[in-house]
C-alpha cells in the first residue's frame, strides 16, 4: 500500500509541475510568458520599500510585419523564426 500512496504523491507532483509549466511559460518557444512576468513584477514591487532607491527597467521587443511572414508563408514558418529569435534569450 505504501508504493501506491508514493506513486500518487509522484504523479500528483508531476501533474502540478506541469500545470505550472503550461500556465508561466511559452508552450511554443519555452520562454516565461506575460502572466509569469506580471506574477513576478508585482512579487518584486511588494517585496520593496517605499522609499526604495531600486530602480527597474522594462524592455520589450516587436517583431516588425511578423503577421505578413505568418500570412504569406504560413504559421509553421512563422513559429519556426520565433523559434529562432528567442533561442538567444533562453
Amino acid at each position: 500500500m505504501g508504493n501506491n500512496a508514493e506513486s500518487i504523491k509522484r504523479i500528483k507532483a508531476m501533474a502540478e509541475s506541469e500545470v505550472n509549466r503550461l500556465a508561466y511559460y511559452d508552450t511554443l518557444t519555452g520562454l516565461p510568458n506575460r502572466t509569469f512576468f506580471i506574477k513576478t513584477l508585482k512579487e518584486t514591487l511588494a517585496g520593496t520599500e517605499d522609499n526604495f532607491m531600486d530602480r527597474y527597467a522594462v524592455l520589450t521587443m516587436d517583431i516588425d510585419h511578423f503577421k505578413d511572414i505568418n500570412d504569406t508563408m504560413g504559421h509553421a514558418v512563422g513559429d519556426e523564426v520565433l523559434k529562432s529569435i528567442c533561442t538567444a534569450f533562453k
